[in-house]
């Protein structure tokens, strides 16, 4: 198994442990690879310095849909 297979296996089995869904890029078009919310793809919510900072140089990390930071592998 190539290594980014196993880390994909590894993150969505941690997603379903933790009781969240993934969704495509798409709806149900493609794989299912984006948490529905921000909150839900990280380990707890960011600061608003933090959040601000990511708005003031946003490249996608908040808008789309999904946006950028919803996607659950690194």
């Amino acid at each position: 198994m190539k290594s980014s297979d196993y880390i994909l296996t590894r993150q969505t089995q941690w997603v379903g442990n933790h009781g969240l869904t993934l969704t495509g890029s798409k709806g149900n078009q493609d794989r299912a690879a984006y948490t529905p919310d921000l909150d839900a793809n990280l380990f707890e919510p960011l600061t608003p310095l933090t959040r601000a900072n990511f708005k003031h140089v946003d490249k996608g990390n908040f808008t789309g849909s999904p946006a950028k930071i919803q996607y659950h592998q690194s």
